[in-house]
């Protein structure tokens, strides 16, 4: 649980990535609850953002800047990508990346939470122009924290709906057991994952 993800490229393809874990630990469950807003620190005027996610994306911040630049070198593409927290801590991830290196990150989270504002989102969405958010329709973590119209949180990226079918909240959140089956499902009749 003290490895927040990884970092890496896969040559063939010219394809760097960086990939957040989502929650484990008791300080991560405190950071997740932390849904007070902050303005992004990390570029100016970037709009207010979910403090915990934020403080929590602080703690990895120069691990990521220190491995970022060996893991882009030859590569033309950087995915940035995360499950529930991870999705979160992808989108706060990715102006900073963004402002800092010549390759623009495109992001695909499963199950993340709001991480900001509209303020926020309006500014993400200028800067990250491919986000792609897999939600399963039955999985509550991506409606937190409250969001419009009832509360002040918004999602980010364009929304990508999966129906894996009803399962309980713990099974509707997992990667393995709902998200996986969920995009497989996305796929043309006939086709077949290798």
């Amino acid at each position: 649980s003290g490895i927040f993800g990884l970092m890496g490229k896969n040559p063939a393809t010219k394809t760097a990535f960086v990939a957040f874990r989502g929650t484990q630990t008791f300080e991560d469950w405190v950071g997740d609850f932390d849904s007070l807003f902050e303005p992004y620190k990390y570029v100016p005027n970037g709009g207010q953002v979910h403090m915990g996610f934020q403080s929590i994306y602080g703690a990895l911040h120069d691990s990521v800047a220190a491995g970022i630049g060996a893991a882009i070198t030859g590569c033309d593409h950087l995915l940035v990508t995360g499950h529930s927290l991870g999705g979160a801590l992808a989108v706060v991830a990715g102006p900073d990346l963004a402002k800092s290196l010549p390759i623009v990150p495109e992001l695909i989270t499963f199950a993340g939470p709001a991480a900001g504002l509209a303020d926020f989102v309006r500014f993400f969405d200028l800067v990250i122009p491919s986000c792609y958010r897999v939600v399963n329709f039955w999985d509550l973590v991506p409606r937190l924290p409250p969001q419009s119209p009832v509360g002040l949180y918004e999602q980010s990226g364009t929304h990508v709906n999966i129906d894996p079918g009803f399962a309980p909240a713990i099974e509707a959140h997992s990667l393995e057991q709902s998200y996986i089956p969920g995009l497989l499902g996305l796929l043309p009749k006939g086709y077949t994952c290798s």
